[in-house]
């Protein structure tokens, strides 16, 4: 009995060490997304980061975090987390199609967003 819990504790200890591992793979990337049909969130950043990812988005006049979501990775081709699915070759992410960026990028991109749209409005 005592081995077959101390095997379950050791297979658990690690499945889960491997996935952490995996999981630093991705960690300090970023991605700048694309999707003309979400009139809400047209451009939004991805980044990964000690093995979660980040969705910043424009809300206003503010860089805003969406979710922060745990990552896994499924197989050599995907990403997943709960709100979303990134296909690593095509650089997909749903129906919207990304780039790869990195975080400052990203933060750049989202100011010159702000900045155009204040110097659109009027009021």
């Amino acid at each position: 009995m005592r081995s077959v819990i101390y095997g379950a504790i050791i297979t658990v200890f690690l499945a889960s060490a491997g996935t952490v591992q995996a999981a630093n793979d991705l960690d300090g990337k970023a991605l700048f997304c694309t999707n003309s049909n979400n009139f809400s969130y047209p451009v939004y950043g991805l980044v990964f980061d000690k093995g979660k990812v980040r969705k910043w988005v424009v809300k206003g006049y503010s860089k805003t975090i969406q979710y922060t979501q745990y990552y896994k990775l499924v197989g050599t081709k995907r990403v997943s987390w709960t709100f979303g699915s990134l296909n690593r070759e095509t650089l997909k992410e749903g129906g919207t199609q990304c780039a790869v960026s990195s975080p400052k990028k990203i933060f750049q991109k989202l100011d010159e967003i702000i900045a155009t749209a204040k110097k659109r409005n009027k009021l």
